[in-house]
């Protein structure tokens, strides 16, 4: 005779599907093996019993319940084992949980509860039953495990950690380096001997002081040509602002190569730029003079400490630029390299061999303003 006990309306886990029961039997609809009346999970192949229902008419007898026919149950087992992770009784041939679907492996051997043997005998053993939770939902969907979950959390919080920590290392290194630099730079440029050894003053930015300084120089030329009609071609005319006036050289049957205007100023200045109007920018009586007369095209610059700068303009109206980079004189001394031929402007008009300029400016600052 078999004993068992029912446990939540199962058969006492030391039971067997190999013994028979009364009652009427039902089967898996995924893989027919036999079912207890209170199986939510098939503990053959771990399938939903009620998701797998659903989805399907009345079965025949031997998809789901077979009238009449004893529902088998295998030879007891002495041990007892139950799921861990729900705590619902197993039956020796349980391969799932029949309450949580949580698949069931064999891991060993070891001596549980059960009747004694013969005298003198060692317990009988039986086999530890080990659950793999099932990672499925009762939707179908995989589950993450907590513990796993959790690992992920504290690895991507750390990263982000790291990369916080280390774009404030660098940023605050790159800080350092660039004001290291300019400071550096500032000693350098405050110090730096010259090829004798006698410090050089910095004078202040350019940027911040350069202005037009023209009103503190005069102008004398090699040669000039004659009024006429009330007009006078003076190297002062060069300085007076109006584009309408010029300087013209007054040799004649000649462009000027070689004559030259000088400028010289009341006190040492620091030139930035010298601006040039290298023609006559003057249109009257339908001529244009611009091109009846010469142009300057090549001029050398020569200043006080003997140096000099060759310039080309360019053969248009309007100031053009000659940078000088602050350049440390006294006076600039501006002669005729080469000029554009006059020509032209109209059938009825006249051109004369006379090369003019209309104005000059001199941007920078004067020596005496710099900071100690």
């Amino acid at each position: 005779m078999v004993f068992f006990t029912l446990t939540h309306g199962r058969p006492s886990p030391t039971a067997s599907r190999d013994v028979p029961m009364s009652g009427d039997a039902a089967f898996c609809p995924a893989c027919h093996a036999p079912l207890l009346p209170d199986d939510v999970f098939c503990t053959s192949c771990g399938a939903r019993i009620a998701e797998l229902l659903a989805g399907q008419p009345d079965s025949p007898a031997e998809d789901s319940v077979a009238t009449g026919v004893t529902k088998p149950l295998r030879a007891a087992t002495l041990g007892a084992a139950v799921c861990t992770v729900c705590g619902s009784p197993l039956l020796a041939d349980d391969s799932f949980c029949s309450a949580c679907g949580t698949a069931v492996s064999e891991t060993g051997e070891r001596a549980i509860g059960g009747p004694p043997g013969p005298l003198g005998s060692a317990p009988q053993q039986d086999t530890v039953r080990t659950l793999t939770p099932n990672l499925e939902d009762t939707h179908g969907r995989r589950r993450v495990p907590i513990p796993a979950l959790i690992v992920l959390v504290v690895f991507v919080t750390v990263l982000v950690a790291a990369c916080v920590a280390y774009i404030f290392a660098f940023r605050g290194s790159d800080d350092e380096a660039r004001s290291a630099a300019a400071e550096t730079s500032t000693a350098t440029a405050t110090t730096s001997p010259t090829s004798v050894g006698t410090p050089t003053p910095t004078p202040a930015s350019s940027a911040a002081t350069a202005a037009d300084i023209t009103g503190y120089c005069s102008a004398e030329a090699s040669t000039r040509l004659a009024d006429d009609q009330g007009l006078t071609y003076g190297a002062a005319n060069l300085l007076d602002g109006k584009k309408v006036t010029c300087w013209a050289e007054g040799v004649k049957n000649s462009y000027g190569e070689g004559e030259w205007v000088k400028f010289t100023f009341s006190e040492p200045v620091v030139l930035t730029a010298m601006k040039v109007i290298p023609g006559y920018d003057k249109r009257a009586g339908g001529w244009d003079r611009w091109g009846s007369n010469g142009r300057l095209r090549r001029v050398r610059l020569t200043f006080a400490d003997g140096s000099s700068k060759d310039h080309t303009f360019a053969d248009r109206k309007g100031l053009q630029t000659i940078p000088l980079s602050e350049k440390r004189t006294e006076w600039v001394k501006m002669t005729i390299v080469s000029v554009y031929h006059a020509h032209h402007t109209t059938p009825d008009d006249h051109y004369a061999k006379d090369t003019s300029a209309s104005e000059v400016r001199f941007t920078g600052w004067l020596q005496s303003d710099e900071s100690d």
